[in-house]
């Protein structure tokens, strides 16, 4: 893992909070590229923080393996709260 990608998933681990609010602020395609970047891991914690249609907005960009790989690694009531904030024919 190169040293940008290094630091930027320990910062989101440290600061999940904080990375959600400059992270959520980007287009989508962009949270996406970053957030599928992350390890497993960081995204857990990002996800936890983001707004649930910043989270599902992004997560609707990402291929179908890469969104469920996500979606199973967080809890429950995150991820049903970003399925919430999806279209239905997106989920």
């Amino acid at each position: 893992m190169e040293l940008e990608a290094r630091l930027r998933a320990r910062f989101v681990s440290a600061h999940p909070a904080e990375a959600a609010r400059v992270l959520e602020s980007l287009p989508a395609s962009e949270l996406a590229e970053t957030m599928l970047d992350l390890p497993t891991v960081a995204v857990s914690e990002l996800l936890r923080c983001l707004a649930p249609h910043a989270a599902a907005n992004a997560l609707s960009l990402a291929k179908a393996p890469q969104a469920a790989r996500v979606l199973e690694a967080i809890r429950r009531d995150t991820a049903a709260a970003i399925l919430r904030a999806m279209d239905a024919e997106e989920r």
